[in-house]
Parts: C-alpha cells; structure tokens; sequence
C-alpha cells in the first residue's frame, strides 16, 4: 500500500490494522471530496436550484439501496421475475449490430440526400 512499510505480511495483525487504517482514510477523502464539489456547486448555481439538486440527490441515494433489496427479494420469491432480470443483460449485450449499421446507413443517407437536394433548390 502506499506511503506504508514495504513488508507487511497479509496473514499478520498489522496487515489487518493497515486495511483498516486505509479504508478509513479511503472514506475520508471522499467525504473531503463531497465536500469541496458541494461548495463549488453551491458557489455556482443559485440557492432554489441548489436546494432542489440536493433533494434529488438525496432521493437518488435512498432509492438505489431500496431498490436493490426490492430486486433481491422479488427474484429471490418468483422464478420468473428472476429469469427475466437475467435475460435483460444478455439481450443487452448480445444487441444486433448489423440492425444498428442499417439505421446509421439510413440516416446518414436521409441527411444526405435532404443536404442537396436543400442546397439545389437554393
């Protein structure tokens, strides 16, 4: 770890003690880190749209944890639901690309054409 002895073993108490003293500051220095952003944004934007980023921020943080237990708990009571959350990812990643090259053809060729054929009658 940085800034630390060079030896240290992983199986010893002082290993341990370390991870701990690095998490620690790990967490701190986020906070820091929160905290600067927080006064160059509050510094930025006026107070009502502070206030309101604040919120929704807040809101985020709250619902993202909640969500996952709701995940976890409706998967883990209905098969179904579960099967369905795992087919999600696949089709994501197994996304045709041939299906998007067409489209960006298409497209390419409609500005293309809508190009000239605006600049000939001008």
């Amino acid at each position: 770890m940085v800034l630390s002895p060079t030896i240290v073993r992983w199986y010893s108490s002082s290993f341990l003690a370390l991870l701990i003293k690095k998490v620690e500051q790990m967490f701190n220095f986020g906070k820091l880190m929160t905290k600067i952003s927080r006064r160059q944004v509050k510094r930025k934007v006026n107070k009502s749209t502070y206030q309101t980023a604040k919120k929704i921020s807040l809101g985020i943080l709250f619902s993202v944890p909640l969500l996952f237990i709701i995940i976890t708990l409706l998967s883990s009571a209905d098969e179904k639901f579960a099967d369905l959350l795992f087919v999600i990812p696949e089709l994501m990643l197994n996304f045709q690309t041939d299906l998007l090259w067409t489209l960006l053809k298409i497209i390419i060729f409609t500005e293309g054409s809508f190009i000239v054929t605006f600049q000939l009658s001008i």
